[in-house]
């Protein structure tokens, strides 16, 4: 991690000290950004979320036919919003690395690679119940699930991470344990076992 990474890399000042959620993917309906622009706005809008919300910086990773729209709903929001754009793939990992959460809202992954990225990175991440993100990620344990399409639940598992870093730093480092089942060569030895065990039938 690098305190000055976001001003280095993207320009973007005085958001050093608080909570980064990172969102990564196309800006499409398919990825559930009609729902996250509701979500978003319902907590920011709760006034006991005052305090958090002028903690939390917003990175947005991506781009597709909802960034203008997206950029102009969460503005009004008092949110610190950046959009970085299409990134790079070799750029991926130290912006996770330099965030805190990443947020999905899919509810389409198969297998959610995203989510396998933020836990090598060491950052836990929020995602709906829903899909193959819930091969990864164990409630509670290396990141939160909500109810999908709740965003009541959405915000009480923003809440609870955005407010607890002890619990932030506690779910990363878990993901990041758990991750290591992924490493190439334990694939590529499953896989080759797979393949073993169906030519001998």
């Amino acid at each position: 991690r690098d305190p000055d990474f976001f001003a280095r890399t993207y320009g973007i000042r005085g958001i050093e000290e608080k909570t980064k959620l990172v969102f990564l993917g196309r800006l499409t309906p398919d990825k559930g950004w009609e729902f996250t622009l509701r979500s978003l706005t319902l907590w920011a809008d709760d006034p006991q979320n005052a305090s958090l919300k002028d903690n939390v910086a917003i990175l947005i990773a991506g781009d597709g036919d909802l960034r203008t729209r997206i950029m102009h709903e969460l503005q009004p929001l008092g949110l610190s919003v950046h959009l970085l754009g299409r990134i790079d793939p070799a750029a991926v990992p130290p912006l996770l690395a330099n965030s805190d959460i990443h947020i999905t809202t899919s509810e389409k992954e198969t297998l959610g690679l995203t989510i396998l990225e933020a836990f090598a990175a060491g950052i836990p991440a929020i995602a709906p119940a829903e899909g193959g993100v819930t091969t990864h990620i164990r409630d509670g344990e290396n990141g939160l699930l909500f109810e999908p399409q709740n965003a009541q639940s959405f915000g009480q598992a923003l809440t609870r991470l955005v407010s607890d870093r002890r619990l932030q730093h506690q779910l990363g480092k878990q993901a990041q344990q758990d991750v290591a089942a992924y490493d190439w060569e334990s694939v590529v030895l499953t896989l080759l076992s797979t393949w073993q065990e169906q030519i001998l039938r």
